[in-house]
């Protein structure tokens, strides 16, 4: 499913490709900073905040004087799947790849990709001081700066289009006074070799070709029939059949069918080798990455792409795990599973914004009972010491910091009591504890678009 830029994009200019936007996540987190909105969707200022470690790194080399040297040690893996590991490290390209004219150098510092979404790092170094001021200026980056394309396969010769989507966000902790640098995801229409890309303020004609290595992937036919978690346009789920899900090292796609007039979600877990079961959230990021749907009658068919939190290692993977039946990724045969200890999803109540700059909060307790947290209300410090998944957090009424494993995170709002019951934002919860929640509608396919509920996908 294309993002609602890229439709936006295409309906205006319906012949010439994908157009550079700013990728999804990186706009819901602007929108909500204005308007009363679904706070899951900023996910990225919190993730930012928990990267001290990374920044002071960047912070450091670039008082030495090299941009390039701080893009290189900021890896996709950094940007998109946080943090380094070794399954990552073997499918990076950390071979800069570079063009260059007499204002700008462009550089791709670090990619990965599989066959349906490749991620980048790309650094921009101005050369003179009229490139420097038009670099740092603050409609550098519009619709025009960017250009993106690929080689068309056979299938995809008559429109010549094989990127159909792209995301970009800068990655502003990596500013220095004469570069900037961005995080890049394309989606893939098909599976080039190579992309090519171009800063639209450097000499015409100017491309930079970058090699694509794929990640290899595996598919787990299931078709399995079983109840779907709520989206953001139908809170209550409904009916789903989960086709297959084809996994690679970065992430997954989910093919499945639902009634149309509920609209729902599959949520899988999944089983390692070692026994040990994880759920949807433990290993996969909220947001789904595009992929494509088709309506035929009553039945929706969707293909939906994710991306893993942290690079995976397949051979450490045994199956996917849907409605308590195993399916092993070698193919051999299914089997029950006990799935008892993990949480499954379910709704809470909206409560009202905190402060006019969040969305809406959500109850505390109703949370932790939920999930099956500990939850623990220290009335002397005014305090609550919330456990889940070997992660405590503490949050004190009217204080606008937390505690997230002895380490202080910032918060949007501070919680605060009302009727009875401590009520937070919901952001402080989602990396810490490995949360998926959305401020779904009740239905939007009735016109009904009013938010009904939060849906938590543990």
């Amino acid at each position: 499913m294309k993002s609602p830029l890229q439709d936006l994009w295409d309906s205006v200019v319906p012949l010439d490709g994908p157009g550079p936007a700013p990728r999804p996540h990186a706009v819901l987190q602007q929108v909500n900073t204005s308007l009363d909105a679904v706070p899951s969707e900023r996910k990225r200022h919190m993730r930012q905040k928990i990267r001290a470690a990374a920044i002071l790194v960047a912070a450091v080399l670039a008082l030495t004087g090299s941009a390039l040297a701080v893009a290189q040690n900021w890896t996709v893996l950094d940007a998109f799947f946080g943090g380094s590991s070794e399954a990552g490290e073997a499918l990076m390209d950390t071979q800069p790849h570079s063009v260059e004219d007499d204002n700008y150098i462009l550089t791709v510092t670090s990619s990965a990709a599989d066959d349906s979404i490749a991620y980048l790092v790309l650094t921009v170094e101005a050369k003179t001081p009229q490139a420097v001021q038009a670099l740092m200026a603050d409609d550098f980056e519009n619709m025009d700066t960017w250009a993106f394309t690929s080689p068309p396969t056979e299938e995809d010769e008559e429109s010549g289009v094989s990127i159909c989507s792209v995301g970009t966000s800068e990655e502003e902790n990596l500013r220095t006074d004469t570069s900037r640098t961005w995080g890049m995801e394309l989606m893939l229409g098909t599976t080039p070799e190579t992309v090519s890309i171009r800063l639209n303020a450097m000499e015409e004609g100017l491309w930079l070709e970058v090699p694509l290595t794929l990640a290899q992937s595996v598919t787990v036919t299931i078709g399995a029939k079983g109840t779907g978690a709520g989206t953001l346009e139908h809170a209550d789920g409904g009916p789903v059949t989960l086709e297959a899900v084809t996994l690679t090292p970065l992430g997954l796609t989910l093919d499945y069918t639902y009634p149309a007039a509920c609209e729902s979600r599959p949520v899988p877990a999944f089983l390692k080798t070692d026994g040990t079961l994880y759920s949807w959230s433990q290993l996969v990021s909220d947001l789904s990455k595009g992929g494509s749907s088709h309506r035929d009658g009553d039945v929706v068919t969707l293909s939906s792409n994710h991306a893993f939190r942290t690079v995976q290692n397949l051979s450490e993977l045994e199956a996917v795990v849907f409605e308590g039946i195993a399916y092993p990724l070698d193919g051999s045969k299914s089997y029950e599973v006990d799935v008892s200890g993990l949480p499954t999803p379910f709704q809470l109540e909206l409560k009202e914004p905190l402060n006019d700059k969040m969305g809406f909060a959500v109850s505390v307790r109703a949370l932790c009972d939920g999930l099956g947290a500990s939850c623990v209300w220290d009335n002397a410090s005014r305090s609550a010491i919330l456990t889940f998944r070997d992660v405590t957090i503490i949050l004190t009424e009217g204080e606008t910091t937390a505690l997230v494993n002895g380490k202080t995170v910032e918060l949007s709002a501070a919680p605060d009591i009302r009727d009875g019951c401590l009520d937070a934002d919901c952001l402080v919860f989602l990396d810490a504890w490995s949360l998926d929640l959305c401020a779904a509608m009740e239905n939007r396919d009735e016109g009904l678009d009013q938010r009904a509920a939060w849906v938590v996908i543990p």
